[in-house]
């Protein structure tokens, strides 16, 4: 019984564990969308941003302060680039490793349910091992009970 109630337990534990990592797979996932919203948006930074640095180039060298300010800026979204690509390769890293632990916690919950199976039928199969072993003792009763009465009617009737 003990044993059938910590397979249960088990079970739930694994159930749980499973929400959980598929809830911290729906934030990764969710945040996977996010970063591809802002790299778009960035590679849209950069395209406007070259266009604005072909016009400065033409402006000559009075627009030359201003350029530099801009090609600061182009740098700055670079980066943010990289970063954004950086953090989308670190979020797919992590959903194939959610992925794996998710099978892993599918297996182990499937082989939990087939230790309490088998467990149920042990308990099933001792069940009617013991009801078969009351029917004997009370089947032998019943026949000490009949041979003691049979000995007493004859102890009685040689003695009478």
């Amino acid at each position: 019984r003990q044993k059938l109630d910590n397979a249960q337990y088990l079970k739930k534990q694994k159930i749980e564990q499973q929400q959980r990592i598929e809830t911290q797979l729906s934030s990764l996932k969710y945040m996977n969308g996010k970063s591809k919203t802002v790299l778009q948006r960035q590679k849209e930074v950069l395209q406007q941003s070259t266009r604005e640095i072909i016009s400065a180039k033409r402006e000559g060298a009075k627009a030359d302060d201003a350029l530099k300010r801009f090609h600061n800026k182009l740098k700055r979204a670079s980066a943010c680039c990289g970063k954004i690509l950086s953090l989308y390769r670190q979020i797919d890293r992590a959903t194939i490793t959610m992925r794996k632990k998710h099978a892993d916690q599918r297996r182990l919950l499937r082989e939990s349910e087939d230790k309490a199976r088998e467990a149920v039928a042990r308990f099933e199969e001792t069940k009617r091992h013991e009801e078969l072993m009351i029917k004997a003792i009370q089947s032998a009763k019943q026949t000490a009970n009949s041979l003691a009465e049979e000995t007493a009617r004859t102890r009685a009737s040689c003695a009478g």
